[in-house]
């Protein structure tokens, strides 16, 4: 009797540990999943079992098909390392995966579903493309060496993510305590979607590449040496002075927003801002040593004494596909400023944009109507001690900030106009007008001084708004001279108007030549009731001079109109 209460109550006992759901590995020479005599219990994992693989030793588990599930996952025993495997298989646990220190998960392909995964030890996805879908919270290391590999249920990392090769895109909520992420060259970390939070504490370094898409939030060290892409969202380095060690050797901005706020000068190899919502954000000055394109979006610093820097030999590239905004920053230009392509829209400045142009300057867009204008704000400039020069287009180059050419410096225009619509002032500096080629005066305020000139067989006009443009250097001009708005106003010394073209043309502007120099024209119109000319010594023609409505005036009567034989 004895005997068969004994017996029954180690069936009962057997019984209850098989009720509580509890499958544990008991094969040290590893196997697969689907094999009962594997367990301890003789019994494949059901969906209300946790599971145990912590039998010390060294060995894999093969998760080998596609089960019901199981409750929990636990992996890691007290010696060996210990590796659940799933090749492809749809591998559900209805709560946490918890990864203890000597425990591997590694997974190839497949389909994974669970609350979280807890790791102490080492996740390994490799070799495949797939997505894994439970939240990772890491304090150890996760290994990444596949084509592409998706987190989507989110990752914070106390310890560390290798990315070895291939992708690695993670979405979701996730912040990184102290964590590291750590890239190889030619694999890329892949911010795919949702917000992320890396606290001061945490690192992402080596030579591969990050692209964004997300919300990330940077605030401990960067030092990447691949490459570092915006493709939308928002990329912002928020760390003290020193965290923004490298932020690669090309940095690309096709959308979204670039914020380095940390104070570190930017220094790239070569970059490109390229997206039509893309903003560059910066609080400490802008170098590359290769070039730098911008195509569209927005350049903007958060004060004016914030430099983008085009040393010698560098070539900034400026080809707005659409409108391109530069805001508050001072762009200095001892290298080349390229602007090139085929459009007609505009690169503008506001809240204090400031060119100081060394090197050269060129606008040398092939079709259509390019403009250098100002949009709000404190107004924009352009300080040029170099070269500015207009090339390649036959159409209308228009010029819609205040301009400043200083000591040895040159407007060169080549071809089609060049259209100051807003201050010019030279100081010893000179413009020259190829053949073929327009100077247009259209500002309100012009001034070129007594050791500047304006010199070449092109064309000077004045078209539009009122005004006086003041020469009181060298004119030397054997294109054509046209006054159709405001006043032109030669009153330099005797000896600087040495040619005002083979004609001179007034068709609602006014002509004031008071240098004492006599006026010798090929031929000339007076062609309208607003247009006067004033001179001061003689006028001379070649050829003819029709005077249709206006006024011709002299500023005594010895003054003499001649017409010669």
């Amino acid at each position: 009797m004895r005997s068969a209460l004994l017996k029954l109550l180690l069936m009962l006992s057997v019984g209850f540990t098989t009720l509580a759901g509890t499958k544990t590995w008991n094969n040290a020479s590893g196997g697969n999943w689907g094999t009962a005599s594997n367990w301890l219990e003789n019994a494949i994992p059901g969906s209300s079992d946790t599971v145990y693989i912590t039998l010390s030793g060294d060995y894999t588990v093969t998760y080998n098909a596609n089960y019901s599930g199981v409750k929990a996952i636990i992996i890691g025993g007290s010696s060996g390392i210990q590796t659940l495997y799933n090749p492809g298989n749809v591998l559900v646990d209805s709560s946490t995966i918890t990864i203890n220190t000597n425990g591997v998960l590694w997974g190839i392909a497949g389909t994974y579903s669970a609350a979280s995964v807890i790791n102490y030890g080492t996740i390994r996805l490799t070799n495949g493309s797939f997505t894994f879908a439970p939240k990772i919270v890491n304090y150890d290391s996760v290994y990444v060496s596949s084509a592409s590999i998706s987190i989507s249920g989110g990752l914070t990392n106390y310890g560390s993510v290798f990315v070895a090769n291939g992708t690695l895109n993670v979405s979701g909520t996730d912040t990184a305590y102290a964590g590291k992420y750590l890239i190889s060259s030619g694999a890329t970390l892949n911010y795919s979607s949702g917000t992320h939070t890396l606290d001061a504490g945490s690192m992402i370094s080596g030579s591969g590449n990050v692209t964004c898409n997300a919300t990330v939030n940077m605030n401990g060290t960067y030092n990447i040496t691949g490459t570092t892409t915006t493709s939308g969202g928002t990329l912002a380095f928020r760390g003290t002075s020193g965290t923004l060690i490298n932020i690669g050797s090309n940095l690309s901005i096709g959308n979204g927003s670039l914020q380095v706020l940390t104070g570190d000068s930017l220094i790239l190899g070569s970059g490109t801002l390229s997206g039509s919502s893309s903003t560059l954000l910066v609080n400490a000055p802008i170098r590359f040593t290769t070039s730098f394109t911008m195509n569209q979006g927005v350049l903007r610093a958060t004060d004016s004494t914030i430099k983008l820097l085009v040393g010698s030999g560098q070539t900034l590239t400026l080809n707005p596909t659409s409108t391109l905004r530069l805001q508050r920053v001072t762009i200095v230009n001892d290298g080349t400023i390229d602007w090139s392509g085929n459009t007609s829209n505009a690169v503008t400045g506001d809240s204090g944009l400031v060119i100081n142009n060394y090197g050269l300057f060129e606008c040398k867009s092939s079709t259509g109507f390019p403009q250098l204008s100002h949009f709000n704000g404190a107004t924009s400039r352009v300080n040029n001690y170099g070269t500015f020069r207009r090339s390649s287009n036959a159409n209308s180059f228009q010029v819609g900030m205040d301009f400043y050419s200083y000591s040895g410096s040159v407007v060169d225009i080549q071809t089609g106009v060049t259209s100051f619509i807003s201050a010019l002032v030279t100081t010893d500096a000179d413009i020259t007008i190829a053949s073929g080629a327009t100077l247009q005066l259209n500002g309100t305020s012009c001034t070129i001084d007594a050791n500047s000139s304006i010199t070449g067989a092109g064309n000077v006009t004045t078209v539009t708004t009122g005004g006086t443009r003041t020469i009181q250097g060298t004119y030397n001009i054997t294109g054509t001279t046209t006054a159709s708005n405001g006043t032109l106003l030669f009153n330099g010394t005797a000896g600087t108007l040495l040619n005002i073209g083979s004609t001179l043309a007034m068709s609602g502007g006014s002509v004031q030549v008071l240098t004492g120099d006599s006026l010798i024209l090929g031929s000339a119109t007076l062609n309208s009731t607003s247009s006067t000319l004033l001179v001061k010594a003689p006028i001379r023609f070649t050829t003819s001079f029709t005077m249709n409505q206006g006024v011709l005036r002299a500023t005594d009567s010895t003054i003499k109109l001649l017409i010669g034989s």
